[in-house]
C-alpha cells in the first residue's frame, strides 16, 4: 500500500486485530457506529519514537490513512475469520467521492494530502 491509496473504513466480525509496521508510516483511525472518528494512532516500521504495533481485542470500524509510500505492514486477524464488513456511511473506493472523504479525514487528523 501507499499514500494516497484508499481502503474504506470496516471492522472484522470475528474479533481482534493486529497492524504490525515493517516499513513506512500510517494512521490507524478508529470511528464510531456513526462514521464519527473515535481516535487515531500514528504506527511507523522505521521511527523509534513511533509505536509499530496497534492491536484490538473486539470488531471496531477502523481504516488507514498511508502517509508514506511505500507501507509495509503485516495485518492478523486471528481464525477462523467469519466476515470484513465495509461501513456504509463511507464510500467504496470506486466512488467518485472517495477522494475527498480521504482528503477530509487527512485535513481533520492534520494529516498531509498527497501533494502537501
Amino acid at each position: 500500500m501507499g499514500r494516497g491509496q484508499y481502503l474504506p473504513p470496516h471492522r472484522n466480525e470475528s474479533g481482534a486485530k493486529s497492524y504490525t509496521l515493517l516499513e513506512g508510516a500510517l494512521v490507524l483511525v478508529r470511528f464510531d457506529d456513526d462514521g464519527t472518528v473515535r481516535d487515531h494512532q500514528w504506527l511507523a516500521g522505521n521511527r523509534p519514537s513511533v509505536p509499530f504495533m496497534a492491536r484490538f481485542e473486539r470488531p471496531v470500524w477502523h481504516m488507514c490513512l498511508y502517509v508514506t509510500d511505500p507501507v509495509v505492514y503485516i495485518e492478523h486477524v486471528p481464525g477462523p475469520h467469519t466476515a470484513t464488513r465495509f461501513a456504509d456511511w463511507a464510500p467504496p473506493p470506486e466512488s467518485k467521492d472517495a477522494v475527498a472523504y480521504l482528503q477530509m479525514l487527512h485535513h481533520t487528523l492534520g494529516i498531509p494530502n498527497v501533494g502537501e
